[in-house]
């Protein structure tokens, strides 16, 4: 699935999160936050399904 559409679809079916695209090699925030999910694709911008799925922190 392309990242943009699944950060439509996380954010469409809770309006409280906000959904962060993280591209190869861009580093991360380890802070948590309840109200973020992070979005991992690869070069093409697909999602990276397994083994991680989007997280929230």
């Amino acid at each position: 699935m392309d990242g943009l559409r699944a950060k439509h679809i996380i954010e469409a079916e809770n309006p409280k999160v906000t959904a962060v695209i993280l591209k190869p090699n861009v580093g991360q925030i380890f802070d948590f936050c309840c109200n973020r999910v992070w979005v991992r694709v690869n070069e093409k911008g697909k999602v990276i399904g397994d083994p991680n799925p989007p997280m929230i922190g």
